[in-house]
Order: C-alpha cells, then structure tokens, then sequence
C-alpha cells in the first residue's frame, strides 16, 4: 500500500467523526496541504530547545565548497519505486509527470555524484575528520543523495585510508548503512544488509567507545 492510498484511507476514517481531534506529530517539511488539512501548529520543539533541554548538543555549520561537475549516469532503480509511490496509477498525465521527474533527478544526482567531485569530497572528509581525532575523540555522519554515491564516497575514501575498513560489522572505523537487494549488484553487497544489522550498526555508531566512527548514509 502505497502513502497516497493511506493518507486516502485515514482521510476517509477521519470524516465519519463528528467532534474530532486531529493530533499530528511531524519531524519534516510540512506542505500547505498538511495545513489545510491539520490546521496550524500547536506547539514547535526545535534545536535551540532540544540545546535549551540538554536534549542534544548545539550544532555548529562550517560552510565547505566542492565544485560540480557534469558526469552523466544512468537514474537509480530507487527513483522508479519512490515515483510508484507518488504516481500509483498508469495515466498519461501520470507517466508524463514521472519521466519529467526523472530526467531532471537523473541530471542533478550525476552532477552531484560526479567522479572528480566524489573524490574530492572523500580527500576533504579525510583530512577534516583526522585533523578533529587528534584533537578530540568524534564522530561523523555523512548523508548522501543517493546510494551509488554511498557506495562510490566509501570507496573513494578507502582508497586514502584503507585502514578505516572492515568487512566485519563489529571492526572498522568507517560504514555505509543503507538498504538494498541481491538485484543491486556484487559491488553493493558489502553494504546491503538486514534491518537488524542496520539497526545493530546504528547502536554501535552512538556508542562513544566503538571503533565505528564514520557512518555514510542516504538521504531519506
């Protein structure tokens, strides 16, 4: 069942109650349908008051600029399931809507993901994360657009600190988490692996004693 079909079904259960209350809790960007649909915000819980409740640590942005470059590839199969979702019914205008989509995500990840600029992403995440170790004991998370440009920073990442792998979920300073299948390819698989895995590296990486220090992920 796709998102649409259960936000059809949950606006359908919602209209046979008189007198209701609407209760969303929403951790993303909120769309003016939300708003016509939910009303206005109730309450706002964000950083500075996670910081204010000692929730979590003050977050510091330190602005880096890694130039584009245009490497054409071919669009991910993940695109096709999220547009299955978006448009579950085969119409033309659905069709049209999806290839539209596609073409210009297909456009921006390869510029993103570009050989040249992966490199150099990996070069300046080596340098800044060893430089900060021998300072502090830290951690980092990189979030990635897409799961070849996962694959593709942990090996290019590798290559200048091989030191930094492990096939061994329990060794290792550097993993990437992300899901995938037995279609994606021998290249991917050392990647690929089950909901308990991924949740067992998950506790490992918040763990301050672990050896897993650098987690590489997919943007959700």
């Amino acid at each position: 069942m796709t998102k649409r079909e259960i936000g059809k079904i949950a606006f359908s259960v919602l209209q046979d109650f008189t007198g209701r209350i609407q209760l969303v809790f929403q951790d993303g960007e909120t769309s003016k349908k939300d708003f016509d649909f939910f009303g206005k915000y109730i309450d706002i819980y964000d950083i500075e008051r996670a910081v204010e409740d000692e929730r979590t640590v003050r977050i510091y942005y330190e602005p880096k600029l890694i130039r584009v470059g245009l490497d054409k590839k071919e669009l991910d199969s993940e695109v096709e399931e999220l547009l299955k979702e978006e448009f579950p019914d085969e119409t033309e205008e659905s069709i049209f809507q999806k290839q539209k989509i596609k073409s210009r995500w297909a456009r921006v990840e390869s510029i993103i993901g570009s050989k040249k600029r992966v490199n150099a992403l990996a070069k300046e995440i080596v340098e800044h994360l060893t430089a900060r170790q021998e300072v502090f004991d830290s951690k980092a998370m990189v979030v990635c657009m897409s799961r070849r440009i996962c694959v593709e920073l942990y090996n290019a990442i590798a290559k200048i600190k091989p030191e930094w792998t492990s096939k061994d979920d329990k060794k290792g300073f550097m993993k990437v988490i992300m899901t995938g299948s037995a279609e994606d390819g021998p290249e991917w698989q050392e990647h690929i692996r089950s909901k308990d895995r991924r949740r067992d590296l998950g506790n490992s990486f918040k763990k301050e004693d672990s050896d897993f220090k650098l987690a590489i992920v997919r943007d959700m």
